[in-house]
Formats: C-alpha cells, sequence, structure tokens
C-alpha cells in the first residue's frame, strides 16, 4: 500500500489486556495508537504524558538492536570501593557486579577513567556527548549532579555522609593495672591507707603500750568502716574481719587482672563521636573531588554551616595523608548498609589503622546509575533494577563482591580505638597481669610465713 493511498484508522475502546493483545496480533490495522491515560493498560514505566505507538510485527528487544547495531553497552566509571574496586586487573565491586546481572548476556564494555581528580564532573560530560550509555560510583540523586539533564534509575542502595576522623590511643602498657582508675586517684587511696596504717599503729603503741602491728591496724581501719570505734576489741570479730580482708583481697585480685588483661578499652585522647565534636575540637575536613561540597553542605543550615566552615579542598593524596597524621583533619567518606564503606582507598596504612569512622550521619544519599537523555535502554534497566532490589539479590551481591582484604580495612575503620583488632588480648598486657598474680602470692606468702612466726 502507497502512503497516497491513506491509512486504514480506526477508532476503538480497548476494555482490558486481551483486547490489546489481539489487536497487536491482527493485520487489519497499518498501525494502533494507544492513549496512555488509560494506567492499566501500559507498563508502569511508560509516562502518563506520553502514547505508546505499537507496529504490528515490530517487537523492539535491547539486546537484539545491541547484536544488530554490533555494539556494547558502555558504562563509564572510576576505582570507588565497594562499587567499582580494581585489583590486579580484575574489575569487582557491588556496581560490576549489578550491571552484569541485570543486563545478563548483553555485550558489556566497562570504561574506567584513571588518574583524574575529578572523575564525576568527567563522567558528566563523558555522557553528554553519549560516548557512554551509563555511569556508575554514584550519590548522583541527592549531589544533584546534572540529574535535571540526565536520565535516572531507581535508588539500588542508601548512603550516609559521615567523615573518618582520629581513633583515640589506649593507655600505655606500663599503666595496666590503673586502667580501672586514673593513676592519681589510685595515688591518692594508696596514700591515704598507708597514712592511716602508720597512724594508728603509732596510736595504739602510745595509749595501750601494747605492741600492734600493721596487720592488725589495716583490721582495725575495716573495723572502722563497718561502723565500730577503735576501741572495741577486734577479736571478738576476728574471724569475720578476716573473712572481709579474704573478700576484698579475691575481688581486688579478680578486678585487677581482668584490667590488666586490657579487656575494656580505656583512651588518653580526646574522643570524637559525632559532627558536635567536631565543631568544638575545630576537626578540618579534607575533600579531594569537588570543591563545590562545601556549598552545597552549607545549604542546609544549622550545625551544617559549622561544618562546611571547616571545609578545605585538597586534591593532593600525599598531602592529605601527612595531614592527618596530627589527629586535627578528617576526611568525608560514604558508609552503606552492612558496614560497607566508600572513598577511603587512597589512604596510607597509617589511616587505615588510625582512622574511625564517625558514629554520626551528616546526610543521607541515594545512588542510582546515571544515564544519556532519552536513552532507549532507561525502562527496561530501571525495570530489573526494581526486580533485583524486591527479590534482595542487592545484600547477596555486596557479601559476593567485597573480598576478605577490603572487609579486614573496613572492620579496622569501624573499630574504636588504634589495635582494637589486632591486640584485642595484647600478650604484653596478659603477661603483666600474670606477674601481677604472681606478685600477690609471693607477698601472701611472706605474710603466712611471718604469721606462723609470731604464733
Amino acid at each position: 500500500m502507497s502512503l497516497q493511498q491513506g491509512f486504514n484508522i480506526k477508532v476503538l475502546q480497548v476494555k482490558n489486556e486481551v483486547d490489546r493483545n489481539n489487536l497487536q496480533q491482527s493485520n487489519e490495522l497499518d498501525f494502533i495508537l494507544f492513549s496512555s491515560l488509560e494506567e492499566k493498560l501500559f507498563d508502569k514505566t511508560v509516562s502518563s504524558d506520553d502514547a505508546s505507538v505499537i507496529l504490528p510485527s515490530f517487537n523492539w528487544n535491547p539486546l537484539n538492536e545491541l547484536k544488530k547495531l554490533n555494539q556494547s553497552f558502555q558504562v563509564i566509571g572510576f576505582s570507588c570501593p565497594p562499587y567499582v574496586i580494581i585489583d590486579d586487573d580484575n574489575l569487582t565491586g557491588l556496581d560490576v557486579e549489578l550491571i552484569k546481572l541485570i543486563l545478563l548476556n548483553w555485550p558489556i564494555h566497562f570504561r574506567i577513567l584513571k588518574g583524574i581528580t575529578n572523575p564525576y564532573k568527567n563522567m558528566e560530560a563523558i555522557l553528554r556527548n553519549r560516548t557512554a550509555d551509563m555511569s556508575s560510583c554514584g550519590a548522583w540523586l541527592t549531589m544533584k549532579l546534572f540529574v535535571s539533564k540526565s536520565g535516572l534509575t531507581p535508588t539500588y542502595t542508601e548512603q550516609c555522609f559521615t567523615f573518618l576522623v582520629h581513633k583515640p590511643n589506649r593507655l600505655p602498657e606500663a599503666t595496666f593495672m590503673f586502667q580501672c582508675f586514673q593513676l592519681s586517684l589510685w595515688f591518692f587511696i594508696s596514700c591515704s591507707i598507708c597514712f592511716l596504717v602508720v597512724y594508728i599503729t603509732i596510736i595504739q603503741r602510745f595509749s595501750s603500750g601494747k605492741k600492734i602491728g600493721m596487720e592488725e591496724s589495716f583490721i582495725l581501719i575495716l573495723n572502722r568502716l563497718v561502723g565500730n570505734s577503735f576501741e572495741e576489741e577486734y577479736t571478738s570479730r576476728s574471724r569475720v574481719l578476716k573473712y572481709i580482708l579474704l573478700l576484698w583481697r579475691v575481688c581486688s585480685f579478680l578486678i585487677m587482672t581482668y584490667y590488666s588483661a586490657g579487656l575494656p578499652p580505656y583512651y588518653n585522647d580526646l574522643q570524637i563521636n559525632s559532627v558536635n565534636d567536631m565543631v568544638k575540637m575545630n576537626i578540618h575536613w579534607l575533600e579531594r573531588q569537588s570543591d563545590n561540597l562545601k556549598a552545597y553542605v552549607r545549604s542546609f543550615g544549622g550545625i551544617y554551616e559549622a561544618i562546611a566552615d571547616l571545609f578545605i579542598f585538597e586534591k593532593n593524596t600525599t598531602v592529605i595523608n601527612m595531614k592527618i597524621r596530627n589527629g586535627k583533619f578528617a576526611i568525608p567518606v560514604e558508609s552503606l548498609p552492612g558496614r560497607g564503606l566508600g572513598y577511603h582507598e587512597f589512604l596510607d596504612e597509617y589511616g587505615k589503622e588510625h582512622m574511625k569512622v564517625l558514629p554520626e550521619c551528616l546526610m543521607k544519599l541515594h545512588s542510582v546509575y546515571v544515564m544519556q537523555t532519552n536513552s532507549p535502554f532507561q525502562h527496561f534497566i530501571s525495570r530489573k533494577i526494581l526486580e533485583v532490589i524486591s527479590h534482595g539479590f542487592l545484600e547477596i551481591l555486596f557479601k559476593k563482591t567485597v573480598d576478605k582484604k577490603h572487609k579486614k580495612t573496613v572492620e579496622g575503620y569501624y573499630s574504636i580505638y588504634i589495635g582494637e583488632l589486632n591486640n584485642l588480648l595484647s600478650l604484653s598486657k596478659i603477661q603483666g597481669g600474670f606477674w601481677f598474680i604472681l606478685f600477690g602470692w609471693i607477698l601472701g606468702l611472706v605474710c603466712l610465713i611471718n604469721e606462723k612466726n609470731r604464733k
């Protein structure tokens, strides 16, 4: 049929999906125009402001289209663990595995940007030039990076924008027996007891003329603590007081052994546990990718303005690793569900050991994939992402893609103090506890021998 003969156009009322399928398989009409105002007849990804034109003998498939054009699906990204992890030329990560899952059997090519200080702006330019189909590694939705000019997929994970701050140091090992109290308090208690013992011994000898030993003076102190006077003969309660003294020694022995083993964390540095602590302690944060982040954080007002004033843009990672050594600088990172962590890969060994995740979320970010404007693949990929999320595959992919080395590094950032994971039970502290126990037994043996000799 030529165009001059005109089209065979009819207006029909379609009541259900069966009528729609029958019309699609019919050859009586040249084309069928469905109004998308009837939402029940269309896929949820189709906008209600558009119209869907379906030709009878035409079935568009994204995979077939790529094969026909002999092209691959181009994904742009950079090294951004845990989304994209580059290890010995092997490409893994949450984004890599998720894209492979939703685009099963598609010819996919991952284009990785290397040696670029601001990769987000470069990915923005690449998508606008239409030399790639989709980007990865991004919290694009909340960061408002060219969102209005590009296609977006649904949010596939939520992130927490927070900081890596300096961990506190534990008390030195030489003071293991003072971990349960401050050293000054222990010194005061020891001196006061010694003074009382000496004082009571002298008073008893001058007042009664009896020769009284230090042990009896110590028992008199305990006798006084339970509400009795010094003049009362302690012999009537000698057995009870000895039991009390024995119980006190056992409890002291257990407490000192417990703390000397280094089990509970005690610190000699100020701890940073909130954004307010950062403001009070004047902790600056070093951003290396975007100098626009300061204005974005300030736009939220309140405490965010004070945090924005502490912003320093520094794109040299070597300088950043040097500055964090004085404990007055923080690093912005993104914390993911399941103790995932992003944008920390540039830190050296010092940073991995001495930095921890701030237990407070400054703002919530949402990860989406950004695609070309009016991309023919957008609706298909969006539907696949929703299917993956609804079936709970995202958590499985995260556990699968993050290797043991990365997990160990991330666990170190979530530890509270320096050396927590490696030295939870420090051998030197356990040895210190052993020598403390041995000293106590020797002292007890000397007292026992002395008591027998006096009898």
